[in-house]
């Protein structure tokens, strides 16, 4: 069963995205007093990677496997 939170923490990254506002959480503080972007992505980024590779998948595959040589 899904949580109450999922359903709520869903509709956010939904309307992030519409927004265009969506950005990367994974940041680390600086001593001197500004951030330090990660290259590891939480769950979140993971699951918009995820969606967006379904969706392109399913548009570029057909076309390029015309040409793919086995």
């Amino acid at each position: 069963m899904i949580s109450e939170q999922w359903i709520a923490h869903s509709k956010n990254l939904l309307e992030s995205l519409y927004k265009e506002s969506y950005q990367p959480t994974a940041v680390n503080p600086k001593a001197s007093g500004g951030v330090l972007l990660l290259g590891i992505p939480t769950v979140k980024d993971s699951v918009i990677q995820q969606a967006i590779a379904q969706v392109l998948s399913t548009i570029y595959t057909p076309r390029f496997s015309l040409y793919m040589v086995c």
